[in-house]
């Protein structure tokens, strides 16, 4: 997790979502902001699959892969 603060005055290079499903229908997400949105419109998005960042798991290795391979890093 990463405060909505730190996020928008440090501008990262991509924006990773971890989901547990479908959609996030959550009244109470991040992504609801104004400013969110607006770091989201100027950044790359790499979606994840929950499972893959719910512990620090091989499977970690999916999530790098994933988020390599929407920035264009992948071979």
């Amino acid at each position: 997790p990463l405060p909505l603060e730190r996020l928008v005055a440090e501008t990262p290079d991509m924006v990773a979502f971890a989901r547990f499903g479908a959609t996030d229908t959550s009244p109470w997400t991040a992504t609801r902001h104004p400013q969110m949105r607006a770091v989201l419109a100027q950044k790359p998005v790499a979606m994840l699959d929950g499972a893959w960042t719910d512990c620090g798991g091989w499977f970690a290795v999916e999530a790098v892969e994933t988020m390599a391979a929407q920035r264009g890093d992948a071979p």
